[in-house]
């Protein structure tokens, strides 16, 4: 009785950056419903509840802070992470489209028309999608045998064919490139282009998706359908079925050409990121990508870090 679920330890954490952090929602939602916590508090270095269960691919939490919290997902970190950045940086496939969705209606509620909303822009973590698509095979209606799939039994009405994009434009992995940043001196031209991005992961299967098999694999009537008609259940009789699955890759942002908004700067004449007279030298700034993080403490985004730190220097060399 009494206690203050404002106080802030050493590194800015509140009782609900701890809450959040460990996985107890109950203490979350009593904290914010009892206790009027600040669901947008931020630590020393900028991580909110939210950021804190993203990070550990807390989907329940996150739904809770995002839907009955009102907790802001366009927030960021001092290393310009969101919500999505970490969940991205982790391959929580599921966990960002629920972030996403979450970012557009509050984006589209706080800018005004002429500000679109771009995740390539606002991020410094994108995670990529491609689909995999197969029909059944079989073309009896009335069969009682189980439906074997392939992508050799998808037709001209499969437009999407046996590999696309989220939206159903045909595309395959290979197809999927790193985005390029264009020169100031010639936005134009190929030539004055440079990759803004790296690869953090390679193509693997996403099973973070509750309504997936345990390959991935999401059953349903039509390669067009929404994504709320599809289910993890493999048919069992019938006909017309389609399947697919997704195949998910991580892209960091060059850190080196992220401003404290997040956002790519321009290349100056020289070919010099303008970023660099502000940050002092690569060495510099390596050691910064490496100092540790009073939230992340996993291997996975201690790898992170180390990558960025990788990507600077290499960046330093060239």
């Amino acid at each position: 009785r009494g206690a203050n679920v404002h106080q802030r330890d050493k590194d800015g954490w509140t009782a609900l950056h701890n809450a959040s952090s460990k996985g107890f929602i109950d203490i979350a939602q009593v904290l914010l419903e009892k206790g009027e916590a600040d669901v947008n508090a931020r630590s020393k270095k900028g991580h909110t509840p939210l950021i804190n269960a993203a990070s550990k691919g807390d989907v329940a939490m996150v739904l809770y802070f995002l839907n009955h919290a009102g907790a802001n997902p366009l927030l960021k970190n001092a290393f310009s992470e969101m919500a999505y950045d970490v969940a991205a940086a982790n391959s929580e496939a599921y966990l960002c489209s629920i972030l996403q969705s979450s970012e557009r209606q509050y984006w589209k509620s706080e800018h005004t028309g002429d500000q679109t909303y771009d995740p390539l822009v606002i991020h410094s973590t994108v995670l990529m999608t491609v689909h995999e698509n197969q029909r059944a095979t079989s073309s009896f209606p009335l069969s009682l045998m189980t439906p074997k799939f392939s992508a050799g039994a998808l037709t001209q009405q499969d437009v999407c064919g046996p590999w696309s994009l989220p939206n159903g434009r045909p595309s395959t992995k290979d197809d999927v490139h790193l985005p390029l940043v264009t020169s100031s001196e010639v936005s134009n031209s190929r030539a004055n282009m440079q990759r803004g991005w790296f690869w953090l992961t390679e193509w693997v299967i996403d099973k973070t998706d509750p309504t997936v098999d345990t390959e991935g694999w999401q059953y349903g009537k039509s390669l067009t359908e929404a994504n709320q008609q599809w289910s993890a259940i493999y048919p069992t009789s019938g006909s017309n079925w389609v399947r697919r699955r997704k195949w998910i890759r991580v892209m960091k942002k060059r850190v080196d050409l992220i401003n404290n908004t997040g956002d790519i700067l321009e290349v100056s004449d020289s070919g010099q990121p303008q970023y660099q007279e502000l940050a002092g030298n690569y060495v510099k700034r390596a050691n910064l990508a490496l100092r540790p993080d009073d939230g992340f403490l996993d291997t996975t985004q201690e790898l992170i870090r180390y990558r960025q730190a990788i990507q600077i220097l290499l960046n330093g060399i060239k």
